[in-house]
């Protein structure tokens, strides 16, 4: 579609890169703060600037990984579809650089970012008494759950991801962590499991 709506080459390359430099952003973005339910109707791109723009935040905190119907199995979405629009360098180029960019200042500005996530635990707002009422998820530290536990947890999530050590309490750097992620989300079985 991008191909097809550019007037000319040079549109077509300032979309693709346009494409995959937001793409990139709200990658990341929406992996550290765990928005799930990232499917076509969900993810718009702007057909003049062939800009990403994520809207229907309602499964924040890998609520959709909890899901027991159609959970999500992917850090973000990267289809078959969604790579081949991002140019002929699909996700080593544009994207992968924005996406490690993204996560060096996300790290940066981890302390900023986890004050900002407390206010949900302090002062739970919309869809977090979802959270508050969930009873039978161990707290974070592997201790027996308690009501309100699971936001904890899932805020504790965010500090592991934003501090690189997600996968096995390895501390990897950011290029090591969105490679494994884009591994993660371009794999077949993962994606295959999302689809009823």
């Amino acid at each position: 579609a991008l191909w097809l709506l550019s007037p000319n080459s040079e549109a077509w390359l300032n979309q693709t890169t346009n494409f995959a430099r937001s793409n990139g952003l709200m990658s990341i973005i929406g992996y550290i703060v765990g928005i799930g339910d990232r499917h076509p109707s969900n993810i718009l791109v702007m057909k003049g600037t062939g800009n990403v723009v994520h809207i229907d935040f309602s499964d924040c905190f890998e609520k959709a990984s909890l899901r027991p119907y159609v959970h999500e199995t992917v850090p973000f979405r990267l289809t078959r579809m969604i790579v081949r629009a991002l140019g002929s360098s699909g996700v080593n180029g544009v994207f992968s650089m924005t996406a490690e960019y993204v996560m060096k200042l996300m790290r940066r500005n981890k302390d900023a970012l986890l004050a900002f996530l407390d206010i949900f635990v302090q002062d739970p707002i919309t869809d977090t008494i979802w959270y508050k009422n969930a009873v039978d998820i161990p707290k974070y530290d592997g201790e027996p759950g308690a009501k309100g536990s699971m936001l904890k947890r899932a805020i504790g999530r965010v500090n592991d991801k934003l501090t690189g050590i997600e996968f096995d309490g390895v501390k990897m750097n950011e290029h090591e962590q969105v490679t494994k992620l884009i591994k993660m989300a371009t794999d077949e079985m993962n994606l295959a499991q999302m689809y009823y």
